[in-house]
Formats: C-alpha cells, sequence, structure tokens
C-alpha cells in the first residue's frame, strides 16, 4: 500500500499547482492536477475534499473545451456529486447532480441523464429529512449555527413528503387518487 503520511503533503500540492497552471492559462494540466489530487482524497476516504477537487476538474474541462465534449465535464459534475453525498452536504449534492443531468442530457446519454436527475431529488429529499427530524441546526441557507424553527420543520417534513409521495407514482393524477380517493381535474 502507498505510504498513507505522504498523501496529505502530495494532495495539497497538486491543489497548489493545479491553482498555479489555472491562473498561467494551461488548463490541461490543471485538469490534471487536479483530478490526481480529488482522486487522492477519494482513495483517502475525505470525500468533502474529493468533491471540491472534482468540481474544479468540470471547471477545467469545460474551460478547456468551451462546454464541448460535455461527457467528462459531466461524470466529473457526478462525481463531485458522489463525494458530496458521501460527506452528507445534501444541500450541494443537488447541485452538481442537476448540472450533470443536463450536461448528459445535451450529449444524449439518457441513462446517466436519468441517474443524475433521480439522484438530485435524492439528496433533496435526504436534505428535507434530515431538516425535519435529523439536525438542529441548519448549514448553509439560514447561516451557520442557526436553529430551525418549527415551521422550518414543518415546511421540510411537507417538502420531503410530497417530494417522496409524488416520486412514487407515475403521473399527477395516480398520486392524487392514492392520496385523496378522486382522479383529479
Amino acid at each position: 500500500m502507498k505510504d498513507a503520511s505522504a498523501y496529505p503533503e502530495k494532495a495539497i500540492a497538486l491543489e497548489r499547482e493545479a491553482c498555479r497552471l489555472r491562473e498561467a492559462g494551461q488548463i490541461e494540466k490543471a485538469f490534471a492536477a487536479y483530478d490526481e489530487a480529488a482522486r487522492l482524497y477519494r482513495d483517502h476516504k475525505e470525500p468533502l475534499k474529493s468533491s471540491v477537487c472534482f468540481a474544479a476538474v468540470a471547471t477545467c474541462w469545460n474551460i478547456h473545451t468551451g462546454w464541448q465534449p460535455l461527457n467528462r465535464a459531466a461524470t466529473r459534475n457526478h462525481m463531485t456529486a458522489d463525494e458530496a453525498m458521501k460527506a452528507k452536504n445534501f444541500d450541494y449534492a443537488r447541485s452538481p447532480f442537476r448540472e450533470a443531468a443536463l450536461l448528459y442530457e445535451k450529449e444524449g446519454d439518457y441513462k446517466n441523464y436519468s441517474i443524475c436527475y433521480s439522484d438530485s431529488q435524492r439528496a433533496g429529499r435526504k436534505r428535507s429529512w434530515g431538516m425535519c427530524f435529523g439536525r438542529t441546526q441548519m448549514d448553509s441557507d439560514i447561516g451557520v449555527g442557526s436553529d430551525l424553527s418549527f415551521r422550518q420543520r414543518v415546511d421540510s417534513f411537507f417538502m420531503w413528503f410530497f417530494s417522496f409521495f409524488l416520486m412514487s407514482f407515475e403521473d399527477t393524477e395516480s398520486a392524487l387518487y392514492a392520496l385523496w380517493g378522486w382522479p383529479g381535474v
């Protein structure tokens, strides 16, 4: 196995080098450095750092290609979101999942589009569930360390309930019939 004590210094050095290369306009080399740093972080179970590096990789690729081809940027956004989910940062994970889904859709890769879209919805449900039942504080929308009010918890519950409930039906009429017993309009 690789020397575990040398990994943090190497990953930090790669990130610094990637920043320098990006500022110098050497986007391809910055892409490679960020990608290697992200994989080091992922291999050593640091999902948040890995997520940030994969996001930088996707950005570098988008700059390099002018958004074409989109598959490499989409896969890096997908990796970004996966790492954010591992870090339990569900609020952040929704955005790269959505961006990856859009890029996959533009590429015509509908299987990965569906996966990313569903994962974006799943991240939103996990965020709502955590706000409603799990966490006593919310980190992003209100501010670090601010307590959630009863109203915010109730709103989160309904967001979770309806996103979960409506995702289990093929169409709105089926959901309305199951919910109220009538077929809708």
